[in-house]
């Protein structure tokens, strides 16, 4: 295995940076390279993002309003152009980011390539323009408009900029169509939307690093169910591909990830892709700048001895990749989950020690304990009740030990519904 030297900070004295938004692994990263940093962050999180610490200085604004952002810096003397770099290490926080940093100079990600990472009809009209296999796809700008929108046969509606797989529907008749338009309506969800045709086939995360234009590293990882799923109580988590089990796949989605991330201008940092397979077909769905969510982080460093967050933050800081030329394979594969509740309230809850305890558990996180109220799990791919990386001998034994830990999980614990 390859140990990278992150521990040691690099010498960048003075170099500072706003974090549009916030993570914790993200500030640290870039602390352990002596960066100043000062991270924009909601109201309703300040106070404990204050009591973390973490070496950045804290300040309060909708990070996803530039207009809050730049005016919270002004009323403390400052602009973004008093910044080496702005960033951000969030899905929804990636375009303002961008904006402001265009306005100074500094962006570390180009705003026509924030867009396009954010904007999904602008994201998969770049994609299929350079003749990359993608959903066709629409946008509806009203909620009403998407009655009909079904009319030929099976359809996905999604945000235009969403996240998550929140508020993201499988429709598959005229009838279901309005059926949908009408409950968003109920629930003040007005558009636009995304309107894009259904793949077939099973769905692939690719994590890696891209700098200067050139791929450096890849993960693919097959995930337990399609993410679309979850809102039909799929599970959400992904088992890791070894690239020796599967090399063709590999270079496929080597070279679909390489033209795509052209595509989209996207030419320095870290990503998250996702795509479908099937048979030797392999199709793009959607892509962030970002670092992959749940435990991908972890997945990567115990497969491949790979720091993500450290490579995020070179890519801000424009410091040079610590990957060498070529990784080992790290046989073997690595899998999360994120395991979830009914609505209720928990009585009984094994305890994390339990949970590590299970068969090829490398490490277990709680998110609730006895007493909690928990809600809908079901709305978004990052809601949970606990998280838990696995690792086994190929994908096949590590995706049958996370179903295993789901149904365990679930018969070890109590709910009472709410009445």
């Amino acid at each position: 295995m390859v140990t990278q030297p992150v521990d040691a900070p690099v010498a960048v004295a003075d170099r500072e940076v706003l974090i549009v938004g916030w993570k914790a692994k993200a500030i640290k990263a870039l602390v352990r390279h002596a960066a100043v940093v000062t991270s924009v962050v909601d109201p309703h999180e300040a106070a404990k993002c204050r009591k973390l610490g973490l070496g950045a200085t804290w300040v309060a604004a909708d990070p996803t309003r530039a207009e809050d952002v730049a005016a919270v810096l002004a009323r403390h003397g400052r602009s973004a152009g008093d910044f080496d770099a702005v960033c951000s290490p969030t899905e929804l926080t990636v375009l303002t980011a961008s904006l402001l940093g265009a306005a100074a100079g500094n962006s570390a990600i180009p705003l026509d390539a924030a867009v396009a990472l954010r904007d999904k009809a602008v994201q998969k009209e770049s994609v299929r323009r350079a003749g990359l296999p993608v959903a066709s796809c629409r946008v509806v700008a009203t909620t009403p408009d998407l009655a009909g929108v079904a009319a030929d046969g099976p359809v996905v509606v999604k945000p235009v900029c969403g996240a998550g797989s929140a508020d993201t529907y499988e429709i598959g008749d005229a009838e279901a169509a309005e059926s949908l338009a009408a409950r968003l309506t109920e629930q003040g969800l007005h558009g636009p939307w995304l309107v894009e045709e259904f793949i077939d086939g099973w769905e692939a995360q690719v994590d890696g690093v891209i700098r200067d234009g050139r791929l450096r590293f890849i993960s693919v990882s097959r995930y337990l169910d399609n993410l679309i799923r979850i809102h039909d109580g799929g599970l959400a988590g992904s088992a890791s591909l070894p690239s020796a089990r599967h090399p063709e796949l590999y270079r496929r989605v080597g070279e679909l990830a390489s033209r795509a991330l052209a595509a989209l201008g996207f030419e320095d940092g870290v990503f998250h892709l996702e795509v479908f397979v099937n048979g030797e077909d392999v199709v793009f769905s959607e892509c962030g700048g970002r670092v992959g969510g749940a435990l991908t982080d972890e997945q990567l460093r115990h497969c491949f001895d790979v720091d993500i967050y450290d490579e995020w933050a070179r890519s801000v800081l424009r410091l040079p990749s610590a990957l060498p030329e070529q990784l080992p394979d790290p046989g073997g594969s690595v899998g999360y989950i994120h395991l979830t509740l009914p609505q209720g309230t928990v009585t009984e809850l094994p305890t994390q020690d339990a949970l590590t305890a299970r068969p090829g558990v490398l490490h277990a996180e709680l998110d609730v304990a006895v007493g909690d109220v928990v809600g809908d799990l079901t709305t978004s791919s990052h809601l949970r009740a606990a998280r838990v990386l696995v690792h086994g001998p190929d994908e096949e034994s590590v995706t049958e030990d996370l179903r295993k830990l789901s149904q365990w999980f679930r018969n070890a614990t109590v709910v009472v519904p709410t009445p």
